[in-house]
């Protein structure tokens, strides 16, 4: 309690509000930060599993591209090979 002195009354009592918030209340409680603590940890490591897979998916996408490339490319050999024994000829 807050107590002024003024000339017209000789004590005034006026309440304080409490300046803790409610959050600071909150957080004193061990139950309640383990809690907050546990769901914290989990929604981290709920995005980096997603940020894990998307880069797998990524990795075995361009490993596939490479890989229908190396084909493409054979594929595009043989046609110029067998017209450059073809065109040799008796």
């Amino acid at each position: 309690m807050l107590v002024l002195r003024t000339k017209t009354f000789l004590e005034v009592q006026v309440p304080q509000k409490k300046t803790v918030p409610r959050i600071a209340r909150l957080t004193q409680n061990p139950w309640i930060m383990a809690g907050l603590s546990l769901i914290l940890g989990l929604a981290v490591s709920w995005r980096v599993g997603l940020l894990e897979t998307e880069r797998r998916v990524s990795e075995a996408r361009s490993q596939t591209i490479n890989d229908l490339a190396a084909v493409r490319a054979r594929l595009e050999y043989i046609p110029r090979v067998s017209r450059q024994f073809s065109d040799v000829g008796p």
